[in-house]
C-alpha cells in the first residue's frame, strides 16, 4: 500500500476513535442550567447524570480470518482503566457489533483482554455467526474485572481458518445504580 494512502488510514483510524470517545462521554464532567455539581450530583436539568457511561474502544470495523486471537491495534486499548474510578457503577457490560462476512460456518469471537497483567478478562467473550452482523454482549463483568488500573484491548478471531468475521462499535458500557 502506498505510504500516503497508509498514513491517511492511520490519522483517519485515529480520529474516529477520539470522535467517538469525546462524543461517547456526553455530558459527564459537565454542569447544568442549575449549576449543579454534574456528575457527582443526583439531579440536574434532565435527572440524573451518568446513569450510563459508554467507554467506546473502536467504532471503525476490524477483521481477520486467523483462528487464533489477534489484538486490536494498541490505539483502541483503554489505557488505565480502574473500575472503582466510577462511583456507584455496579454493572459493566462489553458489547459490539459481529459477524461474519462470507455464508460459511465460521464464527466471530471477541473478548477482553488485561494486557497490564497479560489474562484474559473472564466472561468476557462473546460469539455472533452468520452473515448479518449483529449486537453482541457480556453479562455483568463488573466482578471480572481486578481492582486497580488495567490496560484493556479487545482481541478478535474466526471460528474457522480463512472464514472472514468482522466486528465493529465494540465499547464498555458501564451502569449506574
Amino acid at each position: 500500500m502506498c505510504p500516503s494512502k497508509l498514513l491517511m488510514r492511520l490519522v483517519f483510524g485515529f480520529l474516529a476513535g477520539f470522535l467517538a470517545i469525546v462524543i461517547a462521554s456526553g455530558i459527564s464532567g459537565c454542569k447544568g442550567d442549575k449549576g449543579d455539581p454534574g456528575p457527582t450530583g443526583t439531579t440536574g436539568p434532565i435527572g440524573s447524570y451518568d446513569k450510563q457511561i459508554r467507554l467506546v474502544f473502536s467504532i471503525i470495523p476490524h477483521g481477520t480470518l486467523d483462528t487464533a486471537w489477534i489484538e486490536l491495534s494498541s490505539w483502541y486499548a483503554l489505557v488505565n482503566f480502574n473500575k472503582l474510578n466510577y462511583p456507584g457503577v455496579d454493572s459493566i457490560v462489553f458489547l459490539a457489533f459481529a459477524g461474519t462476512l462470507d455464508t460459511s460456518t465460521a464464527a466471530c469471537s471477541l473478548r477482553l483482554y488485561n494486557l497490564t497483567d497479560r489474562t484474559v478478562i473472564q466472561n468476557s467473550m462473546v460469539t455472533a455467526s452468520g452473515p448479518d452482523i449483529r449486537l453482541v454482549r457480556t453479562p455483568n463483568i463488573y466482578a471480572s474485572l481486578p481492582q486497580g488500573e488495567i490496560t484493556i484491548i479487545p482481541q478478535i478471531k474466526s471460528s474457522r481458518q480463512g472464514g472472514v468475521v468482522k466486528a465493529e462499535r465494540l465499547e464498555l458500557v458501564l451502569y449506574r445504580k
